[in-house]
């Protein structure tokens, strides 16, 4: 993915890429979490919302949808990819893909609650996380000072985002900004494991955007 927006020698992708890792070692990423276990999902959907912002082809807005579905059933907060991108579809007035949008994305869902017990698929992927957890005592965990931080911290090179108002970078900085809400409702640094790939994107299109004679050399 970093090579389609890298146009610098290699070295400068593989730097990237080694950020990445860094990222994703600092931020607990090392156990199984079912924040690790979206990402091929978010990653597959967010190449073809690529393709489909690029050639504006159908079919690449149904399979973003499709596997944007798929992650809801790893991990419910994917619902702020489909809340956000059928908004974004909807304030461009594009009415009839921002339906097709919605509904592809719930297809998975309900393929679910047509191969298995659909009163157990609707209470453990609906009722329970909603309703259920959301009543627990201790659910709602905000930040602690350090992790508030740290996090702004690390995200603080994307203010140039705001300065250089760069449509590419404004459309992937809607995919991280979903991605981040991840720790809503309890904050750890493992679920923000989906925002690190759109988080060094948005870092590498930043870096391509500066001029080369201020750049720090890589």
């Amino acid at each position: 993915i970093l090579t389609k927006f890298l146009k610098e020698n290699r070295w400068v992708t593989i730097f990237f890429g080694f950020l990445y890792v860094i990222l994703q070692v600092f931020l607990e990423g090392t156990g199984l979490w079912f924040d690790n276990a979206t990402l091929p999902f978010l990653l597959l959907a967010f190449i073809f919302w690529l393709n489909f912002k690029d050639k504006k082809l159908q079919k690449n807005i149904i399979f973003s949808a499709l596997f944007l579905g798929v992650a809801f059933i790893f991990k419910q907060t994917a619902i702020w990819f489909i809340l956000f991108l059928t908004l974004d579809l909807l304030t461009k007035r594009k009415w009839k893909q921002s339906v097709l949008f919605a509904i592809c994305s719930g297809i998975p869902f309900l393929l679910l609650l047509i191969l298995f017990n659909p009163v157990d698929v609707w209470y453990w992927d609906i009722y329970y996380p909603f309703w259920v957890m959301s009543k627990s005592p201790g659910y709602l965990l905000p930040p602690t000072l350090k992790q508030a931080f740290t996090t702004i911290f690390i995200i603080s090179p994307l203010t140039f985002i705001l300065i250089k108002r760069d449509q590419k970078l404004i459309d992937i900085s809607l995919w991280l900004l979903a991605a981040f809400l991840f720790f809503v409702p309890r904050f750890a640094y493992f679920h923000l494991q989906p925002a690190i790939p759109f988080l060094v994107i948005c870092l590498s299109l930043i870096f391509e955007n500066v001029p080369p004679r201020i750049r720090m050399p890589v």
